[in-house]
């Protein structure tokens, strides 16, 4: 989803045709938040899938367990992170997946950020 950003002279610029940092704007100003409640135990490893779609590698995700940032591994060990996102490169996913090294209980809060409009 696209915004319209008026500047001062009356003009408009639309957020989908202008980058920074690489990041097309659209994707940096439209951001999504989720909640997910989990409802029954989750073993360590095990795929989740989350209320909302993103795209794969595209550094547009956050999550957060119990009010706690996690952070996205390179790894299914957790080497360098919590959880690693499901999918290819440059797809579209609704699935993440805890590392090995750390499971989910019944009644943990995922808080999801997500930036930019995936479908």
């Amino acid at each position: 989803m696209s915004k319209s950003i008026k500047l001062k002279n009356n003009t408009y610029w639309d957020s989908t045709g202008i980058v920074h940092n690489k990041k097309i704007l659209s994707e940096i100003i439209d951001v999504n938040k989720y909640k997910l409640t989990i409802t029954a135990d989750k073993t360590a490893g095990e795929e989740i899938e989350i209320p909302c779609k993103y795209k794969v590698g595209a550094d547009v995700l956050d999550v957060y367990l119990n009010g706690e940032r996690l952070i996205k591994s390179s790894d299914d060990v957790g080497t360098d992170g919590h959880y690693c996102e499901i999918g290819s490169n440059g797809s579209i996913s609704n699935k993440i997946k805890s590392t090995s090294d750390w499971n989910l209980e019944s009644n943990d809060t995922l808080e999801i950020v997500v930036r930019g409009a995936w479908s």
